[in-house]
């Protein structure tokens, strides 16, 4: 409410004496914390309700107010204080998503991208469909998500700064040399044209992303297998690093395929990956034996890590 928000500090935190949950709970934080009108609904309904039917495995969430509405019961609510849970809301919103028809789900997912890639809310989205309908249906497919987290993870995920990897491990030595032993074999893929992958994207026209996905999760485990097994995790890391500048995101494979899935459509202000392999000139190492090692089973399960390094 108006009156909470003036009650609040200068640096957004409660005053002293009241509760630090009130201030994630205005409307404005759920709003901008991706949270839905009928996932708050749901949720809020749920409260201290044991009974709901929310809590069945085989309710179709979307019809679950109404279920509510028909079982509700005072003597069945709890009278115990409730306790905000932002996962729990959070999953009924990734079960609502998961929901929808492809079509909804695409519009939602490109509200949340034009805003977070293109910096608009209201007006015709310019963004490609193939890429949005990729995004949506395709991307994170295995994973319950929202589309808040699906805009917010792949506009993330497309941002580089090359001027960013001056700093790559510069209280790391391993992750520096990491880095300077990838970027020279990306390199000389790329010299010999094995990157990208030729499995990868190639035309806007019709993507296989089942193959795109496939090809650079082979090319990551054809290039961890290069180094001994004990140094595969930094050198997976550094990767990361190399070409998305990031030390999270989607799995890394995925992260990949997306970002050539976007240059191919044409998103706006997407740095190609030939053109991020270029900017590591600057931090290869000097051609030394090979480290090849063998042993090489696993490469690929660790190149297919996600959010975490």
């Amino acid at each position: 409410s108006k009156r909470r928000r003036q009650q609040q500090n200068d640096d957004g935190t409660p005053p002293e004496g009241t509760s630090a949950a009130f201030v994630g709970t205005t409307i404005d934080a759920l709003r901008a914390d991706g949270a839905t009108p009928r996932g708050l609904a749901t949720y809020l309904a749920s409260i201290g309700f044991a009974h709901s039917p929310i809590h069945d495995a085989d309710t179709p969430l979307a019809a679950a107010l109404d279920a509510i509405a028909a079982r509700f019961r005072l003597d069945r609510v709890a009278s115990a204080p409730a306790a905000y849970d932002r996962d729990k809301l959070r999953f009924f919103d990734a079960r609502l998503f998961a929901a929808l028809p492809t079509d909804a789900k695409v519009v939602a997912v490109r509200a949340q991208l034009d805003r977070r890639l293109l910096g608009k809310t209201t007006t015709a989205s310019s963004l490609p469909a193939a890429f949005v309908a990729f995004c949506a249906a395709t991307l994170f497919a295995d994973d319950a998500v929202t589309a808040f987290e699906i805009g917010t993870m792949a506009a993330d995920a497309l941002a580089y700064d090359a001027d960013a990897l001056q700093f790559v491990g510069t209280d790391d030595a391993a992750l520096r040399a990491a880095l300077g032993d990838v970027a020279r074999h990306i390199l000389d893929d790329l010299d010999r044209g094995a990157f990208p992958p030729s499995q990868a994207p190639t035309n806007c026209g019709d993507i296989d992303h089942d193959a795109g996905f496939a090809a650079w999760a082979a090319w990551l485990g054809a290039a961890a297998a290069r180094f001994p097994q004990h140094k595969r995790r930094t050198v997976l890391l550094a990767a990361r690093l190399a070409l998305t500048t990031r030390t999270r995101g989607p799995e890394l494979h995925r992260n990949l395929h997306l970002i050539a899935v976007a240059h191919e459509t044409g998103v706006p202000n997407v740095v190609p990956l030939r053109d991020r392999a270029l900017a590591l000139r600057a931090y290869a190492a000097p051609l030394t034996t090979t480290t090849t090692t063998t042993g090489g089973a696993g490469a690929g399960d660790d190149a297919g890590q996600s959010s975490k390094p």
